[in-house]
């Protein structure tokens, strides 16, 4: 089989296209016919060498996979031959990633893709379904009338995060950079979209929350945004936080009394814990999108598996909006 492998971590140069035997599966696995893969920034800063996750090498990465079945496991059930599925599978802890023409995934990581979607769509939920989904229900445990504000509204993390929210009841703000992504926003369902260019995060806490603050703040921006997160919190309010990395001045949490939740996606994968964890908010997810409660959003350039390393570079450009999507051609 062809795959798209880097030896060593780097720039879009290491990226080059091998033969690689096509690779055998356990009882407990389905071997994918690859159809399309999307760009997290995981996916970047594993190549680049700023997330320490890959064993060894050559590696073929990409996290997030759309596929068909070809074999199953004997141990496989709940899965057949041609179905096509989608999961939050690759790289860690030595998995193969994506980028390849089969790949082998455990039943567990995997969910039966929803029919009336495209593959492009499918190929854009797995890691941001799980992020977004941890965020806003697992560790939010937002609840319908409460006040829900989502930095980055209609990035990756934070789109899908708006709509979760939105179909928990709950009354959604937003902050976004621009009148075009205020009006996606809104499109989203988010109630209100507010731009942090032009307001600061005391005016728009004291004009929607009257000064006492959200019920729930989703920070997927992290860095300095982290103490805006902070201060945009209600007293004994919930922050969750993706971007959760370094050293964190926690004295305002401490003085609200908020209970703070980092997110690391990695930990069922690399410790080999909780091994439905990640399907299961996946399908959570899939049956929001088959309810017409949830879109994801796809950018309107796409690439071939040939050109994934100008995929990864439009990926570093930050250039329009929504999942870059890969296919498998």
């Amino acid at each position: 089989m062809k795959a798209i492998i880097i030896d060593n971590v780097g720039d879009v140069t290491e990226f080059k296209v091998s033969e690689y035997q096509k690779p055998t599966i356990n009882d407990n696995q389905v071997l994918l016919k690859v159809e399309g893969t999307n760009i997290n920034p995981a996916d970047l800063m594993m190549r680049q060498g700023h997330l320490p996750l890959i064993n060894e090498f050559p590696v073929i990465l990409h996290t997030d996979v759309v596929g068909t079945i070809t074999e199953i496991g004997k141990n496989v059930n709940n899965f057949s031959v041609g179905q096509r599925v989608l999961g939050f599978a690759g790289v860690i802890n030595g998995r193969q990633g994506a980028l390849a023409d089969f790949m082998p995934v455990n039943e567990n990581q995997i969910v039966l893709a929803p029919n009336n979607i495209s593959v492009k769509k499918i190929a854009a939920l797995p890691m941001i379904s799980v992020t977004a989904w941890e965020a806003v229900v697992e560790k939010a445990n937002v609840k319908a009338g409460e006040k829900i504000l989502i930095h980055g509204g209609v990035g990756g993390v934070g789109h899908m995060a708006v709509q979760i929210a939105k179909s928990f009841g709950a009354t959604v703000y937003t902050t976004i950079g621009s009148e075009d992504d205020k009006k996606l926003a809104l499109s989203l369902g988010a109630d209100y979209a507010i731009n942090y260019k032009t307001q600061t995060v005391e005016e728009y806490t004291k004009e929607y929350t009257n000064d006492s603050g959200f019920d729930v703040v989703i920070d997927t921006v992290g860095g300095a945004n982290f103490e805006t997160s902070l201060k945009a919190t209600a007293a004994y309010g919930r922050l969750v936080s993706t971007y959760l990395w370094g050293k964190v001045d926690m004295t305002e949490a401490a003085n609200k009394s908020i209970n703070v939740f980092p997110i690391n996606i990695w930990i069922p994968m690399a410790a080999n814990i909780r091994p439905t964890y990640h399907s299961n908010m996946i399908k959570n997810v899939v049956e929001l999108i088959l309810k017409g409660k949830l879109k994801p959003l796809v950018n309107e350039k796409e690439f071939s598996f040939n050109e994934v390393a100008e995929a990864h570079k439009y990926a570093e450009s930050k250039s329009g909006v929504g999942k870059i999507i890969i296919l498998n051609d």
